[in-house]
Formats: C-alpha cells, structure tokens, sequence
C-alpha cells in the first residue's frame, strides 16, 4: 500500500472507523514509516486543537431551518441520482453496441482482405506461369491486345 493510502486510514483510525485487522497493519506501517508517523502526529495535534477552540453558539431556528431545507431538497436529489442510473443503460448499451459492431466490422475486412490478398496471388501465379512479359504487360496495363 501506499503511504497515502495509510494517511488516509491514520484518519479513519482517529475518527474510530477503522477494524482491528487495518489498524494492526496501519501500526505495523507506522513503525516502519517516519513521514506516516509524522502525519499521524500533526493529525492528534490538529484534533486537539480543534476540539479546545470555543465553538459558536448556533441559534435553534437556525438548525431546523437547515434541516427543513435539506429535508425539502431530498426528493429532488433522488430523482437526479434515479436519472443518472438511468441514462447509464443506454450509455452501456451503445458501448457494448459500438464493440460488437466493431469486431464484425473488423473481421469483415480482414476476411476480404484475407480473400483480396489470395486472389492476387492466384492472377500471379497464373501470369508467371503464362509465361512471355509481352503478353501480361497488354492484359494487365493495356486492357487487351490492341494489335
């Protein structure tokens, strides 16, 4: 894992949310890690911080306003998100349409570039073995004997 990977879950072990297995390796890392454990100390010295400040006195029509208005905007918020979802299956669809049309496509061509390749080699095969250079040089770039 990488370190900022381990930061990450310095916060999550700080905040409480983070299981035994993770911590234990987290702990493991820290010992090896001086910038890790360096990260982890401002961390601790950033919450203490935080939680000696004053904190501000908040007016209780203040939060239930708050609360009202995030409570009034949740239905929207669904209907954004079922939307979302929504347009993700034509989205997939096209994908997966434009890949099969694609490979058809791709095979299609090298198919009649495959065929293309040994009908050349037939018509030279058939002109070497003609024989005389006068007799290919009018059926191939003269259309014909014009004699």
């Amino acid at each position: 894992m990488r370190c900022a990977r381990f930061r990450h879950q310095v916060d999550l072990m700080q905040d409480g949310a983070l299981d035994q297995a993770s911590t234990a390796k987290l702990q493991a890392h820290l010992d090896k890690c001086k910038k890790c454990l360096a990260y982890q100390q401002q961390s601790l010295k950033l919450r203490e911080l935080i939680q000696q400040a004053p904190r501000p006195q908040v007016p209780s029509w203040l939060h239930h306003q708050i609360l009202h208005q995030c409570k009034a905007h949740e239905p929207k918020r669904l209907r954004v998100r079922k939307k979302l979802r929504l347009q993700l299956v034509p989205a997939t669809l096209a994908i997966v349409l434009s890949f099969v049309l694609g490979s058809l496509l791709g095979v299609t061509r090298f198919q009649m570039s495959a065929l293309s390749n040994r009908v050349a080699t037939d018509q030279v095969q058939e002109i070497s073995f003609f024989g005389e250079s006068t007799l290919v040089e009018d059926a191939f770039f003269g259309g014909g004997s014009g004699e």
